[in-house]
């Protein structure tokens, strides 16, 4: 398994017009070879944020990455690819350069980012394996920031796994307590694991 981003920027650089030949021969590669790719669909597009910060927080730029995203998985559905909405939204080194980490405007903007994506992506490509999340995590404000999502619905956008990067922690028993505390949020809102 390999992780690749996939840069709305870089594939959509004019507004309706997808260009996918960077990653063509890098997806056909991965293919002969056997490969999943877990396809990270990131980034905004300054043609429908051209004030953005690096987040997708207006209605018009949400619509525009959800096109991108559904787009993109369409163009590559006979490809094994796991897609994931964005990289670590919870904080700003990836959602803004501006806020506050793990915070509800962030959980919010992201999360209407995910309702809006999924059920485009999932029409695109009925097949498609979508996941959300990405979470900087575990500690203690970031669990916090998944149920402030959890609670924003993405659980029923049609996503199929919530993913973590389990930072923060040094020993197998620590990895084994924060992903114990994913579990029970999944299963508090009705979604076992």
């Amino acid at each position: 398994v390999i992780r690749r981003g996939f840069y709305w920027a870089t594939i959509e650089k004019n507004k309706g017009t997808y260009d996918f030949s960077e990653y063509d021969a890098q997806m056909e590669h991965a293919r002969k070879l056997g490969i999943t790719v877990i396809g990270c669909l990131f980034g905004s597009n300054k043609a429908y944020e051209p004030n953005s910060s690096g987040a997708v927080t207006t209605p018009e730029g949400r619509e525009g990455y959800a096109n991108f995203a559904a787009a993109t998985a369409k163009h590559f559905q006979d490809h094994q690819i796991l897609w994931e909405i964005w990289n670590e939204p919870n904080v700003r080194t990836f959602w803004r350069k501006d806020g506050t980490h793990n915070s509800e405007p962030f959980a919010k903007e992201y999360s209407d980012l995910v309702n809006a994506a999924v059920p485009k992506i999932l029409a695109a490509n009925p097949k498609a394996f979508v996941m959300a999340g990405s979470v900087s995590n575990y500690w203690e404000p970031s669990y916090q920031w998944t149920e402030m999502c959890f609670k924003n619905g993405v659980l029923d956008s049609g996503i199929r796994a919530w993913s973590v990067h389990p930072y923060g922690t040094r020993t197998p028993e620590e990895f084994t307590i924060g992903h114990n505390r994913e579990r029970e949020l999944l299963k508090k809102y009705n979604h076992p694991d």
